[in-house]
């Protein structure tokens, strides 16, 4: 799996701060940049601004191929370096019934969360939680939550156009693309999802079968990250 980078350092007024060392912050700032998530802003920004600032209220899933592959710290880093540019960033935690862990990596409550957001019935409390300066969690909730929203792709389009409102960039954590049904909705509804594969285990037969199921479900393949790998 991914090794965890994020540092928490503690600002005025006890305030915390999730961020990634000089190094990785670039390396992310050139993730986001290639996936196509930089580079748009309003007029009034400087060039060099410009080409720093997330596209306005883009959403992107973040998912394993086939599981353990580290997707789960490479949607957090990715929310974090985005936070870090400034951008008003959301992350998702909507695994619930594939071992979430953001809540446990942000030192937040599993509950409530996404599942409590989309189930159809009663009135349950959405706690989307501020982690750190432009950076919001919303955890995934209780796995015995009923979420029947996600299970129609009419009713998960609306839940992730509410959710995800006021924010510049939301970032949804996914279930393995191979193994989740769920993950397959929804690329149908995303702008994009991103794969995540780890060097010396994950085949090319099971990035090419998750590839091809994310377009047979009419989604958007944004890239795949190669987790483990001797970068230069």
């Amino acid at each position: 799996m991914a090794t965890d980078l994020l540092q928490k350092t503690e600002q005025l007024a006890g305030q915390a701060r999730w961020r990634l060392t000089d190094k990785w912050q670039r390396r992310y700032e050139q993730l986001l940049r290639g996936l196509g998530l930089l580079g748009k802003s309003n007029g009034e920004a400087s060039q060099q601004e410009s080409s720093r600032a997330p596209a306005a209220g883009a959403l992107i899933g973040v998912a394993a191929c086939a599981g353990k592959e580290g997707a789960s710290t490479v949607a957090a880093h990715m929310a974090v370096a985005a936070a870090t540019l400034g951008c008003s960033t959301l992350l998702v935690d909507a695994c619930s019934c594939h071992n979430p862990s953001q809540h446990a990596r942000f030192g937040v409550s599993l509950h409530p969360g996404w599942a409590e957001f989309v189930q159809t019935s009663g009135d349950h409390p959405t706690a989307i939680l501020p982690v750190s300066p432009h950076l919001w969690l919303l955890p995934s909730g209780k796995r015995s939550v009923q979420a029947s929203r996600a299970h129609d792709v009419y009713e998960l389009h609306s839940a992730v156009k509410e959710i995800s409102g006021g924010f510049a960039l939301t970032i949804f954590d996914l279930p393995p693309a191979a193994r989740s049904t769920m993950t397959l909705r929804f690329g149908s509804v995303l702008d994009g999802l991103v794969l995540v594969a780890e060097a010396q285990r994950t085949s090319q037969s099971h990035v090419q079968r998750a590839a091809e199921l994310i377009r047979r479900s009419n989604g958007r393949l944004l890239g795949v990250v190669l987790n483990q790998s001797e970068i230069r």
